[in-house]
């Protein structure tokens, strides 16, 4: 018997989490992102020293001589490329960030055995001043590293960091990302490398408890909140309802320990009640009231 038990107790949790994982999932929602970008290049100018130039191309690494654009003799051309994620009116603000994904390309190099990296860059406006932002992309921390210019063809890329920062950067609604070349010394490691950001986030749904005689006090998730309250969950989360008998304006109101999800229309006859959040909706407790009367005779007795 406790052998049954058991594994019918076992049974319902591996059911609850099944359950709990499908909503999750169909929560889930994925945008995909492209960049803003340019690349900023360190040249030798005519006097020998170094002078900083943002040129038309979009994304370009590495040292390709005499493609400043400026000063046709520097042998010094270096280029980094530095990228703006703008997250306004795509990615809402409130959300909750699961994942962040850049998918990589390196094309348009002259040999392979070259590697990138990909790092951090300082939140604000880019190319304000070229020097710093060559400077920036050199100096952020590693997001991904040792990226192999002939193996990076399409390949997502992902880590734990990157999404934390996608997160932190909601309030902003943007991202910056710095690109360079590991081999930036040696002449002839230019490449172009395009990349994609795909964030994977949970929304948030709103989810309104009220009582049906209009006011009154609602139990939720073992709180008392006030009858017509809305709530902002993550999409996908469980949460447990509840109504109780209650005085309200002089009046008793007895639970009929029945719901409506007046919104879809749905009737539950179970209280309390556990609901998962998938989507914008309002839950009624539905009562009955208690009148008390009064009987006399005309005699008196």
């Amino acid at each position: 018997m406790k052998n049954l038990m058991l594994r019918t107790a076992l049974v319902l949790v591996a059911l609850v989490f099944s359950m709990q994982s499908e909503s999750l999932a169909q929560c889930n929602t994925t945008i995909s992102m492209f960049p803003s970008s340019k690349y900023v290049v360190r040249y030798k100018n005519t006097g020998g020293g170094n002078s900083w130039w943002v040129g038309n191309v979009s994304n370009a690494i590495g040292r390709h001589d005499k493609e400043n654009g400026i000063n046709p003799n520097s042998n010094e051309d270096i280029f980094r490329t530095a990228q703006h994620y703008n997250f306004s009116g795509i990615l809402p603000s409130n959300a909750q960030v699961t994942n962040a994904t850049l998918i990589v390309t390196i094309s348009g190099f002259a040999s392979g055995s070259y590697n990138a990296r990909i790092v951090t860059y300082p939140a604000g406006t880019l190319f304000s001043n070229n020097e710093q932002t060559w400077t920036n992309v050199g100096s952020g921390s590693v997001y991904f590293d040792n990226l192999n210019y002939n193996s990076t063809n399409g390949t997502p890329k992902t880590s734990a960091t990157l999404t934390s920062a996608v997160q932190n950067a909601l309030s902003s609604c943007h991202i910056n990302i710095g690109i360079l070349s590991l081999n930036e010394g040696a002449n002839n490691t230019y490449a172009q490398i395009t990349m994609r950001l795909d964030v994977t986030y949970v929304p948030k749904v709103q989810i309104t408890v009220n009582n049906s005689f209009g006011g009154g006090l609602v139990k939720v998730d073992g709180s008392n909140v006030t009858s017509g309250t809305t709530l902002t969950w993550n999409c996908g989360s469980s949460h447990v309802i509840e109504s109780f008998n209650q005085t309200w304006n002089h009046q008793t109101y007895n639970t009929l320990n029945t719901w409506t999800n007046t919104t879809t229309g749905e009737d539950f006859n179970q209280n309390p009640l556990t609901i998962t959040a998938t989507s914008n909706a309002t839950y009624r407790a539905n009562f009955g009231s208690s009148v008390n009367i009064t009987v006399s005779n005309s005699f008196g007795g």
